[in-house]
């Protein structure tokens, strides 16, 4: 007899465990500790995710704010044309590195990362590339000129 009553109390244990457990899981019956504590579990995991996925700002800026942004946060200038344009006339202050030479991407890891990096190009598609490939490299902070050089004004 005693062993059918432990089997007894197994279950209604099991079912008890089984009952807190739907409600803690959003049953209508939750109380308002068991939703703040499933909030908070929510949270912790999204922090997890943001931290290990690529974090840092990316920003495509018109030419007000990219020259603001120059003069406000010193960092790199780069255009990313090719010698022939740079040549032609550039940004003061840029450097070049050519985002179509088969060296752009090795050239990365000469650059550091402690500083924000501003990209150029002529109308603003390589400059954008190359700002995707500068923050899946783990730059923190990338800018792009929007328009690229064509448009820029001082």
């Amino acid at each position: 007899m005693n062993c059918l009553m432990n089997k007894k109390q197994i279950k209604i244990t099991a079912l008890a465990l089984l009952g807190t457990f739907f409600m803690a899981c959003g049953g209508e019956e939750a109380t308002e500790e068991n939703n703040e504590q499933t909030t908070t579990e929510e949270v912790e995991v999204t922090e997890e995710v943001e931290v290990t996925e690529d974090a840092g700002i990316a920003e495509d800026l018109d030419n007000a704010t990219f020259n603001s942004y120059l003069i406000d946060k010193p960092g790199l200038l780069i255009d990313v044309r090719t010698a022939g344009e740079y040549e032609g006339g550039h940004i003061e202050g840029a450097i070049n590195l050519d985002y179509t030479s088969g060296d752009f991407e090795a050239a990365l890891d000469t650059l550091s990362k402690d500083q924000p990096i501003f990209v150029y190009c002529q109308a603003g598609g390589r400059s954008g590339m190359a700002k995707e490939l500068l923050i899946g490299n783990h730059f923190p902070e990338v800018y792009n000129l929007q328009n690229g050089y064509g448009n820029w004004e001082k």
